[in-house]
C-alpha cells in the first residue's frame, strides 16, 4: 500500500466568502469552502500508484510512460501579441474534437509560414474560430480556468491534460505557454522568468473583458505556479482573479537550488534534468535570442557543452531576462515568499514533503497569518507526479471539485477584515525587488 497524508494550514479566520442571495446564509469563510473538498482536508488519506513507492519512480514515470493515448484533448491556439513586453505569447483554447481528416487539413491551412509544427492535437486557429469559441464560452454558464505549465512546459504535457481533461464540463479552459515552450516561436529575444508576469497579467485582463460576470480561476504548477503567485502578489487587493491552485509550486529559489543536490538522487538525476530543460529551450530559440546584440551564440554552446550545475545558466541567462544581475540576486526576486503576504485572492497551496527539486521548507508560518491562503502539503506526491494507482495524477479530480466548490460564491473581493500588511522599516531595500 503506498498511501499519503494532507496536513492542512490556514489563518483561524480566513477571508468570508459572499455567497449568491438563492443559497441560504451570506458569507463562508474560504477555510470551510476548501474543506467542502474531502481531499483537501488536514489529516485526509489517499493511495498513491502501489509500484511507484518513492519520488524518484514517480517521476521517472511521468517522465517516461506513455501517456499518448489518455486524455487525448483538443487545443486551438491563438497567438497574442503582447501590450507590455515586445513579442508574441500563446493561449491554446480547450476545444471540441474534430475529425482527424478535417484536422489534419486544418491544420495544414491555418500554420502559419516559418512557425514550428505543434503537438499532437493542436492546431492554430484562425480569428474567426478563436471568435467561435469565445461565442462557445458566453453561451454557456461555466466559470473560466486559466492553466500555467511548469519550467519549459506546455498544454501538451500529460499532467497539464489530465487536468483540463477532467475540467470537462466544469469550465471554460485555456492553457497560457510562457513564451518559447510547446512549441511557441518567439518573435523577440525575450523568453520568460519567474518574475515575467506580464502575459498572464495581460490574459487575466482580457478574459475579464470578455467575461465580465464569470468566475475566473487560476492553476498554476511547478513554475507557473512560482509565477501565478508573484503575479497575484503584484495585484495584491487590485486582483480581477477569483481564486487560484498551485501544485508543486516554489517558494523560495535560493533555498530549493541548494537543496536540489543535498541527495543522491538529486545531484545524479533531477538537477542535470532541470538543467537540460533549460538548455533545451535556450536551443531551439536561439535564432530568436541571437536578435539580442548582448547574445554571444558562441558562448551559449561552450556552456551547453560544459554547464554542470542549473544555477551556471541562471547565472548567464535568466537572471538578465529579468534584468538582474547574477543567479543567486533573481532567486531571491522570484521567490513569493518575499511577497506573501501582498497575496490577497483566495488560493489553495499543494506541496508534497517529498519534492525532489524543492527544500521542502514550506511558508507555514505565513500561510497561517494570510487569511487569504490554505496550505495542503502531503508527505508523498514527488513534485507534481502524484501518480495514482490508476496511472492517472491524483489532484487533477480534486481540482474539479474544487472548482465546483464555488458555484453559490459570487465573484465579489473576500470580506479580509482589512487584512494589511506594511514593511515599517528598511523599505527601500525591501522594494528594492
Amino acid at each position: 500500500m503506498n498511501s499519503s497524508s494532507v496536513h492542512a494550514y490556514h489563518a483561524k479566520n480566513t477571508v468570508k466568502l459572499q455567497l449568491k442571495e438563492s443559497t441560504p446564509g451570506s458569507q463562508i469563510p474560504f477555510a470551510d469552502l476548501v474543506t467542502s473538498t474531502p481531499e483537501l482536508r488536514d489529516k485526509h488519506r489517499f493511495s498513491l500508484h502501489p509500484l511507484l513507492f518513492n519520488n524518484v519512480l514517480q517521476n521517472m514515470y511521468i517522465g517516461q510512460a506513455d501517456f499518448s493515448k489518455v486524455h487525448t484533448v483538443y487545443y486551438g491556439r491563438r497567438i497574442i501579441e503582447s501590450t507590455y513586453l515586445p513579442g508574441q505569447f500563446t493561449l491554446d483554447y480547450h476545444v471540441d474534437p474534430e475529425d482527424p481528416e478535417v484536422f489534419a487539413r486544418r491544420c495544414l491551412a491555418t500554420q502559419p509560414e516559418n512557425y514550428p509544427k505543434l503537438h499532437p492535437r493542436t492546431r492554430y486557429y484562425t480569428e474567426q474560430e478563436i471568435d467561435q469559441v469565445h461565442k462557445k464560452w458566453q453561451d454557456n454558464t461555466l466559470p473560466i480556468v486559466l492553466v500555467l505549465h511548469g519550467l519549459s512546459g506546455g498544454s501538451h504535457e500529460q499532467n497539464i491534460r489530465s487536468i483540463v481533461d477532467h475540467l470537462e464540463g466544469t469550465a471554460n479552459v485555456a492553457v497560457l505557454n510562457s513564451r518559447g515552450c510547446a512549441r511557441s516561436k518567439i518573435t523577440t529575444p525575450t523568453l520568460f522568468s519567474g518574475l515575467h508576469t506580464d502575459d498572464l497579467r495581460q490574459t487575466v485582463q482580457d478574459m475579464r473583458a470578455r467575461f465580465p460576470d464569470r468566475q475566473l480561476h487560476l492553476v498554476g504548477v511547478s513554475l507557473g505556479g512560482l509565477i501565478l503567485s508573484n503575479y497575484l502578489a503584484e495585484e495584491s487587493d487590485k486582483s480581477l482573479v477569483t481564486s487560484a491552485f498551485t501544485i508543486g509550486a516554489p517558494w523560495n529559489l535560493q533555498s530549493d537550488m541548494e537543496a536540489l543536490t543535498r541527495s543522491v538522487s538529486g545531484r545524479y538525476i533531477f538537477e542535470p534534468y532541470i538543467r537540460q530543460i533549460l538548455l533545451r529551450v535556450l536551443k531551439s530559440n536561439i535564432q530568436g535570442l541571437k536578435a539580442n546584440p548582448d547574445f554571444d551564440e558562441q558562448e551559449f554552446l561552450d556552456l551547453y557543452k560544459n554547464a554542470t550545475h542549473v544555477c551556471q545558466i541562471d547565472d548567464r541567462y535568466t537572471c538578465r531576462e529579468a534584468g538582474l544581475p547574477s543567479a543567486s540576486t533573481y532567486y531571491m526576486a522570484a521567490s513569493p515568499l518575499i511577497r506573501i503576504f501582498k497575496i490577497k485572492t483566495p488560493m489553495v497551496i499543494l506541496n508534497s514533503l517529498d519534492d525532489p527539486f524543492l527544500s521542502c521548507n514550506y511558508p507555514v508560518a505565513e500561510v497561517q497569518r494570510n487569511p487569504y491562503l490554505y496550505m495542503a502539503s502531503t508527505d508523498k506526491g514527488a513534485h507534481y507526479a502524484y501518480v495514482d494507482p490508476k496511472g492517472d495524477m491524483w489532484y487533477s479530480p480534486v481540482l474539479k471539485k474544487y472548482i465546483e466548490s464555488w458555484k453559490d460564491i459570487r465573484d465579489v473581493r473576500p470580506d479580509d477584515g482589512g487584512f494589511d500588511v506594511k514593511q515599517t522599516k528598511f523599505k527601500d531595500v525591501i522594494d528594492l525587488y
